[in-house]
């Protein structure tokens, strides 16, 4: 049977919207659980996606989100669910958030 490259984006992106699951801890115990492989994530927030992306490395991109500096969603997280403390410095590349 001949499948149709939309037939195989289809399938592509039913299997990502359907893994498993894994909750965020923020811990290197947690980030070397994921496969040191090329692939394609999405994080999500209930059952909304709220980030999606490519990387050469799973296991590397998830050891990145423990640092601030080193990743766009963790930043803009941060800036979405604590801008309104009276405390709130938003973080880059170079700036890490404050300490709760």
């Amino acid at each position: 049977m001949k499948f149709s490259i939309t037939d195989y984006l289809d399938k592509l992106l039913e299997d990502l919207l359907n893994a498993d699951r894994h909750k965020i801890e923020l811990t290197r115990t947690w980030a070397t659980q994921f496969p040191n492989t090329p692939g394609v994530y999405i994080f999500r927030l209930g059952d909304t996606i709220i980030y999606a992306g490519e990387t050469g490395s799973i296991c590397g991109r998830m050891k990145d989100l423990i640092d601030t500096r080193n990743h766009t969603l963790r930043r803009s997280l941060g800036a979405k669910l604590y801008s309104d403390r009276i405390d709130f410095t938003k973080a880059s590349s170079k700036l890490r958030f404050c300490d709760a």
